[in-house]
């Protein structure tokens, strides 16, 4: 039998066993005492049980110990409550910390179930960068489970050919650990009958797979479309009154927090203004968490102590961290709860106001006490090369001062009125305009807080050049080869020789970020995972990326400019996007320069 099957089953002899363990006929390999439990079934305390485990699951939970031998380690939690493992229902894994790692800084702070997309690996190194995240993940203490993605790229036409075919996406769609369909972020794809996206979903809702959603600023009209497309869930709800409204059309929701948006405050007003509001429907995810906030944050459990800080009682926080999202994910016979044949994930608790464990048990054995793993798991993640790449991803040609330049249609001397991305904040861009002045017969940029940006051209032999606004840092180039959501490479700067030097450099260490200043490199950040991830631990990952951040604030750029990078490319957000075919404007669907 496949270890892969082995997560959802047992073998005859441990079957047996746990069948006969509550009955007095076999021992425990292990039993808690004097737990208070925090039973997230029935949302409420229960004192005085003992937890009898047998292997990696939960044999029995009451107040006998007639399954206590001889060899039995018994584990006294007087004074302390016993909490399931917590689960994020949608991790985005796949992208800058490499799962290890992730699993070595989350697991000792009681993370221990998650559910992650794919969609980035895809985009970096297709079929290659799902197979390479599951075989990763197989033998890990924390329970890694899969999304896969059925539009990436977004837009075809602007970013790029079908990363996954329907071929590939049947046989991914398949495996046992995945268990849903990748955020529906082009769904105006699926509310137009793009029939090569609705036949992927279509697979996906046959074999009962979840389909995430990416139902942002929706109408009430445009939700009720998504979930007659399928979505099951959404973790867009930016307002207390749209996460009541997903609940009110029986869509599960998700509070989210995390290093992209925080939430969390205005979000809990969904339950503290409406108390009758029914909380099952409800579950907390960071999204995704940065290098810094992770090792900052302790991931989920961070989570939980906002919701609680904000209002939510600490058992409905610890339940929407729990056994909601088991059950929205079908792994509540698994996950999620401390009860007979789940696997015996455990947190140990001071209070159920302190999510933060003091001792974490997964699988039936303690592995980490006060904040850390008592054996770090090692790296053994794949290292990929350039040619290992999506073949959109990669130029035919090596990058110089001219493929940057871009010809002026006004007289020498005088200035041309362009189009630029004007940056709000992390995520959000907005169309301006700037007056730029012609020198030999070529727009120059200066003054104005004005860069070139320039992606690789979606031919890949030339870039589609383009101007932005708002970065703040007068820097000569800062290419990078983490463009959601297609990760095609780019690089913005005021310098052409700076762009090609950071652009090829970039391409020389197999990906990452290169900064680039006065002809001189002042730092770089590989991501050999396909150009997206890291190989290294959190911390050595933080440090890297802390002096390019460093180096970009003290020139001016406001908080997150590497979180801004990522996304100056992502089509599914607003409004101005920079993309393979040029400019593009998401509203109007216009290329707007190129």
């Amino acid at each position: 039998m496949s270890s892969e099957f082995d997560l959802y089953n047992v073998n005859m002899e441990e079957y047996k066993a746990l069948i006969q363990v509550p009955l007095g006929r076999a021992y425990a390999d292990k039993i808690i005492i004097n737990a208070k439990l925090i039973n997230v079934y029935a949302g409420k305390i229960q004192s005085g049980l003992n937890v009898a485990i047998k292997g990696s699951r939960i044999a029995y939970v009451g107040t006998k110990d007639n399954m206590i031998g001889e060899a039995t380690e018994i584990i006294d939690a007087k004074g302390l409550f016993l909490a399931p493992g917590y689960i994020d229902p949608h991790g985005h894994t796949d992208f800058g910390a490499n799962p290890i790692a992730l699993a070595n800084e989350i697991l000792p702070h009681g993370t221990t179930t998650i559910l992650t997309e794919t969609k980035s690996q895809t985009a970096a190194l297709k079929t290659r960068g799902i197979q390479a995240m599951l075989d990763m993940t197989e033998h890990l203490p924390l329970k890694f489970f899969y999304c896969i993605t059925a539009t990436n790229p977004l837009f075809p036409h602007l970013e790029g050919e079908d990363s996954l075919p329907m071929e590939e996406f049947a046989k991914f769609i398949q495996h046992p650990r995945v268990l849903a369909v990748s955020e529906l972020v082009a769904f105006v794809r699926a509310l137009d009958l793009d029939e090569t996206l609705l036949s992927k979903l279509d697979l996906g809702r046959r074999m009962k797979k979840r389909l995430e959603g990416h139902g942002a600023g929706c109408s009430p009209e445009t939700l009720n479309a998504l979930i007659n497309v399928g979505i099951t869930s959404c973790h867009e709800g930016m307002t207390a009154e749209e996460i009541q409204q997903r609940v009110y059309l029986g869509l599960p929701a998700m509070l989210r927090h995390g290093s992209i948006i925080s939430d969390m405050e205005p979000l809990v007003r969904a339950v503290t203004s409406d108390p009758e509001l029914d909380t099952r429907w409800l579950m907390l995810t960071p999204d995704w968490f940065s290098p810094s906030d992770i090792l900052a944050t302790g991931y989920m459990k961070f989570l939980v102590e906002k919701a609680i800080e904000y209002g939510i009682p600490p058992i409905k926080a610890i339940q929407m961290a729990t056994i909601n999202a088991a059950q929205y994910l079908g792994l509540d016979r698994l996950v999620g709860g401390i009860g007979p044949s789940r696997f015996a994930d455990i947190l140990f608790l001071e209070s159920p106001s302190l999510p933060d464990p003091v001792k974490v048990m997964v699988n039936g054995e303690i592995i980490a006490e006060q904040g850390r793993l008592k054996q770090k798991l090692p790296l053994n993640c794949p290292r990929f090369n350039t040619k290992d790449w999506r073949p959109g991803r990669v130029p035919t040609f090596k990058a110089t001062a001219e493929h940057f330049a871009v010809k002026a249609t006004a007289a020498e001397g005088e200035y041309e009125q362009v189009p630029v991305a004007k940056i709000i904040n992390r995520t959000i861009t907005k169309l301006d305009h700037a007056n730029l002045p012609v020198k030999s017969g070529k727009l120059v940029v200066e003054g104005e807080d004005i860069l070139k940006i320039s992606m690789l051209h979606i031919s890949r032999d030339r870039f589609a050049n383009a101007f932005l606004k708002g970065f703040g840092a007068s820097i000569g180039g800062l290419a990078t080869s983490t463009a959601h959501d297609h990760h095609t490479p780019y690089v913005i700067g005021n310098n052409d020789a700076d762009m090609a030097l950071a652009f090829n450099r970039m391409l020389e260490i197999n990906g990452g970020l290169v900064l680039v200043d006065g002809g001189v490199i002042k730092a770089e950040y590989p991501m050999v995972v396909g150009g997206i991830t890291s190989d290294q631990d959190v911390s050595s990952m933080d440090k890297e990326l802390k002096v390019i951040e460093q180096y970009l604030l003290d020139r001016g750029c406001q908080s997150g400019p590497v979180v801004t990078l990522y996304f100056l490319s992502h089509t599914g957000v607003p409004f101005i996007r920079i993309t393979p075919s040029g400019l593009y404007d998401v509203r109007s669907k216009q290329i707007l320069f190129s």
